[in-house]
């Protein structure tokens, strides 16, 4: 159906083609996949079984047409079906289509990742890598906000190490992740170069009075800052002018409701209140409400009250003398939805609104630090300590350890580890010796403003029982994002192909039956009579553009990759689209968001199939 409407003439597609095959003859020949029935046993081909490979349209054009040239109706049914099957499938790992039982043909593709709850630095402030999304823009070694192209995730049996700097709880990543480190001479933080890509596995855990390595972090700024905040852009209610009201007024008899203003001005006052929230704040009813202790009643609770005055709110504050605790409460549910909205719920849900770092300058964000700090920070934090201050939210504490780097602070997390807790402690610290930037002053180094440095302090292989699932990024030009245990090179989506095996490619097709084109992670099998380096990666990445390009894609699809209407996609989705368009995939994704049961999955299938059968395919 040409989802794309473009010219598929062969005197359209055959030069892109041609220059597809050109760049594939080129790419280094890997070996080893041939081993891997007699390495893993039952459990070989993994790969082919857990993965869903995508590519750009022109690249399934070009299997498109080996396939109609060289298998039988009845193989290309079996194909399609299972395609319609994938689709259906809403597990996150899904089976290549062009597996059914073994794996002839491959593709490896080498791939390096993190496990989820990997902190990433987004334009939208820091978030787990497993929720990121194509279109997203993530800070990369340059120091700049550059667009995701692609997200990846797989199953991984490779070893898996945790990586830690001194300044945050580390992160788990493939042994072959690269960070961008720089390795010091001795105990004197003197360097012995520039920084470099080193993989997870090379890296030196820095000691006292050793040389090792430390991971680097770039300037970090967020938004430019705004003066006023209006409460509707975030939350629905009824607006009457610049003043908001509740959907159901119920007053007492002989009092009314007070209207909350929609524009608030976002100054010292409202970020510090924002920031006191996150430590103290809960919403229930229709009020929002500070809970403090008796000491704090003078000081935080009368500039509570005196700021919620000067909106025209109605508020209160009591204490209770039983249990010493002063709480300051806000009579407005229409701005305690608003607090709940950009604050979050409960003391482990709490965390700032991600559109907020979009918005709000680091200056901004750090006066919300302030507030949070007040509240939830440590009044005696210990000797050599400026700020400690906990929390049970981990987002919350990654947000603020950000927070604090992009206003040229040095932060510490921990986890305090307790029995019979529901939920351990973070704690954020800040320690007077690392506000120091000079050499051999604290636990930081940094040099020229571009980079800050910290010392690497683990680097440990961890094993699990079973394979997990890993994620990756694709980033646009900079090809790196920024991790809470530094900057990490990404890595690319697009494969290494054995050049004797790109040649008996089709030959194979032709010869069985049912088996065919594949594609599988990075496998510890594999090797290549050639290094792969990120030069050689940005020529082929570069070059597969420009064929999808030359075919008539305009860059704009081919730049949304998996975003809706993208032309890099799984090949079932290619597939689908190919032959039945938007309405078979419309019928599919009813059947898929109601999770039909397996027999009603097997009906739909069967007469698909009936269908199928009765015309030729792919011809």
């Amino acid at each position: 159906m040409n989802p794309y409407n473009i010219d598929l003439t062969q005197s359209n597609l055959a030069g892109p083609i041609v220059a597809l095959n050109v760049l594939y003859n080129g790419m280094p020949a890997t070996s080893g996949c041939e081993k891997c029935v007699e390495i893993n046993g039952d459990n070989a081909y993994w790969c082919c079984r857990s993965q869903a490979p995508s590519m750009y349209y022109v690249e399934f054009l070009q299997v498109l047409k080996k396939i109609g040239d060289t298998w039988e109706n009845d193989k290309k049914v079996d194909l399609v079906l299972r395609a319609v099957r994938n689709y259906l499938d809403n597990s996150l790992n899904k089976g290549c289509v062009f597996y059914d039982g073994e794996c002839t043909i491959y593709m490896d593709r080498p791939f390096s990742c993190f496990l989820q709850g990997t902190m990433v630095l987004t334009e939208y402030g820091p978030m787990p890598i497993e929720t990121i999304y194509a279109g997203i823009k993530v800070l990369t070694h340059m120091g700049r906000y550059k667009r995701v192209m692609a997200t990846q995730s797989q199953l991984s049996f490779e070893g898996i190490m945790k990586i830690s700097c001194k300044s945050d709880l580390g992160i788990y990543c493939t042994n072959s992740h690269k960070f961008l480190s720089v390795l010091s001479k001795d105990k004197r933080k003197v360097f012995a170069g520039k920084e470099e890509w080193i993989a997870a596995e090379n890296l030196q855990v820095k000691q006292s009075k050793q040389s090792g390595h430390y991971v680097s972090f770039p300037a970090i700024r967020f938004g430019d800052g705004i003066s006023q905040i209006r409460i509707s852009d975030y939350i629905k209610c009824i607006a009457e002018g610049e003043q908001l009201f509740p959907f159901v007024r119920h007053a007492p008899p002989g009092k009314s409701i007070t209207p909350c203003p929609d524009v608030i001005t976002v100054d010292e006052d409202f970020l510090w209140m924002i920031g006191l929230y996150l430590a103290e704040g809960s919403f229930s009813g229709s009020c929002a409400r500070f809970t403090l202790h008796e000491k704090e009643a003078n000081s935080f609770g009368k500039r509570l009250e005196s700021y919620f005055q000067r909106l025209g709110l109605s508020v209160s504050g009591y204490l209770r003398s039983s249990s010493r605790v002063y709480t300051v409460v806000v009579s407005s549910s229409v701005f305690g939805r608003f607090l709940s909205k950009i604050c979050g719920q409960h003391a482990n849900g709490k965390e700032l609104f991600s559109l907020l770092f979009k918005f709000l300058s680091s200056e901004q964000l750090f006066s919300i630090y302030k507030g949070w700090n007040d509240g939830d920070g440590c009044k005696n934090p210990g000797t050599g300590v400026l700020h400690r201050t906990t929390s049970v939210s981990r987002s919350l504490i990654y947000q603020m350890y950000f927070v604090l780097k992009s206003n040229g602070l040095h932060p510490f997390i921990y986890e305090e580890t307790r029995k019979n807790r529901a939920w351990n402690p973070y704690n954020l610290v800040v320690y007077e010796a690392d506000i120091k930037t000079q050499p051999g002053q604290g636990n930081c180094y940094k040099e020229e403003d571009q980079y800050s440095f910290f010392p690497v302090s683990k680097c440990d292989i961890v094993n699990f029982s079973e394979p997990v699932t890993v994620f990756d990024l694709q980033v646009e030009d900079d090809e790196s994002f920024v991790t809470s245990s530094g900057i990490v090179h990404n890595c690319r989506l697009y494969g290494v192909i054995s050049k004797e095996n790109w040649d008996k490619r089709w030959e194979t097709l032709k010869e069985r039956q049912g088996d065919s084109f594949n594609a599988k992670p990075q496998c510890s099998l594999v090797t290549s009579e050639e290094e792969i380096t990120p030069e050689m990666e940005s020529k082929w990445f570069l070059h597969t553009r420009k064929s999808e390009e030359r075919i008539g894609i305009a860059p704009e699809i081919i730049n949304r990759h998996d975003l809706g209407g993208g032309s890099y996609r799984n090949f079932h989705d290619h597939l689908l689209l190919e032959f039945f368009g938007e309405d078979l995939l419309s019928v599919l994704t009813q059947a898929k968001m109601t999770d039909s049961t397996e027999e009603e999955i097997n009906l739909l299938v069967d007469e698909l199939r009936r269908q199928l059968s009765e015309q030729a395919l792919l011809g």
